[in-house]
């Protein structure tokens, strides 16, 4: 029932709607890693490894037998038989512990300073990709990075108001580089608005 329930969701049915037209039609070996050949929405092939970035969505994963897409309502796994289903998340490695208020409201993230910064410079830089294509993705890597409901946003980085996800890692790099030991991001959700304190590394 529960797994019935999942696939119910609008949530899924979001996610289902953003997928569609994407085909994986097959993968090839390089070295110790694989390359997807991804049919897109617009017709025709493109060939995608991990990393990659393709009308704004994130390829995160390639194997000998799926590719993981990242859209802004989840990740879906594309497999060779032509099916889709949403991934299981990915945890992410810069939150040590994490906890959320009933109404997921309050985001409450133990972190490693370390992590968070380098995850977060981890952005795609492809040139192909529109300003306004990087900004979603730099928004999602914000909200895969500190596990927060996908779709959210940063308004605000302790005090300082920001305008841009590229601009809210910026200010999230120069908090961790302060000696606070917890970081503020007032946040917007799908579900409303959120709080986030981020304890640097225990503290």
């Amino acid at each position: 029932m529960l797994a019935l329930a999942i696939l119910g969701t609008p949530a899924y049915a979001a996610l289902q709607d953003e997928a569609k037209g994407y085909r994986l039609a097959g993968t090839l070996a390089v070295g110790q890693d694989f390359v997807a050949f991804l049919a897109v929405p617009q017709g025709g092939q493109v060939l995608v490894r991990a990393g990659s970035v393709v009308n704004g969505v994130q390829v995160v994963v390639v194997t000998a037998h799926e590719a993981q897409l990242k859209f802004p309502s989840g990740t879906v796994e594309l497999l060779l038989d032509g099916t889709n289903r949403p991934a299981a998340p990915v945890k992410s490695s810069a939150v040590l512990a994490g906890t959320d208020d009933a109404r997921n409201r309050v985001y409450d993230r133990q972190v490693s300073g370390d992590h968070v910064s380098r995850e977060l410079a981890n952005v795609a830089t492809s040139t192909n990709v529109t300003a306004q294509d990087k900004s979603m993705i730099s928004a999602q890597r914000i909200a895969s990075v500190l596990e927060l409901p996908p779709g959210s946003s940063v308004l605000r980085v302790g005090p300082q108001p920001v305008t841009s996800a590229a601009a809210a890692i910026d200010q999230i790099g120069k908090a961790f580089e302060s000696k606070a030991p917890v970081v503020i991001l007032d946040i917007k959700t799908p579900n409303g608005p959120g709080r986030v304190y981020l304890h640097k590394d225990g503290g």
